[in-house]
């Protein structure tokens, strides 16, 4: 079994979900107290905050699918590669879309970054064999 490629999920996963604390617990505060500081309707940055911390959840449960499907993998069971490719895809298409959507800020580089290294796992253990 090679164990690079899910240790490597594994802690692509991690960041993932550590990430989502930043975004919600940082960056969520950040960006509605300037839609505040600029007046904007209070209805519409509830809105905002709804979504925003969505995506914080989202964020954190695409982490802990990976970490959980990654641990998997390293115990010796039978994993699919679905997980890592997925959640890989969904972070990494979000980057490559966003990073050119707002004119090529670097910050969007990280989500496909993370997607990479999470979808490493697609070519962790796959199946076991029953001795």
């Amino acid at each position: 079994m090679h164990k690079a490629p899910s240790i490597a999920a594994l802690l692509g996963g991690i960041l993932v979900l550590v990430s989502s604390l930043g975004h919600s617990l940082a960056g969520g505060p950040e960006i509605l107290g300037q839609l505040a500081a600029s007046k904007v309707d209070p209805e519409l940055i509830a809105g905002i905050a709804a979504g925003w911390h969505f995506g914080g959840v989202c964020l954190a449960a695409f982490g802990l699918i990976v970490i959980t499907a990654s641990i998997a993998q390293l115990r010796g069971r039978q994993q699919s590669p679905a997980p890592f490719i997925i959640v890989g895809l969904a972070l990494g298409l979000f980057g490559a879309g966003a990073f050119v959507y707002r004119n090529y800020q670097p910050f969007f580089l990280g989500f496909i970054v993370a997607g990479l290294i999470c979808a490493l796992g697609a070519f962790g253990r796959r199946s076991t064999v029953d001795s």
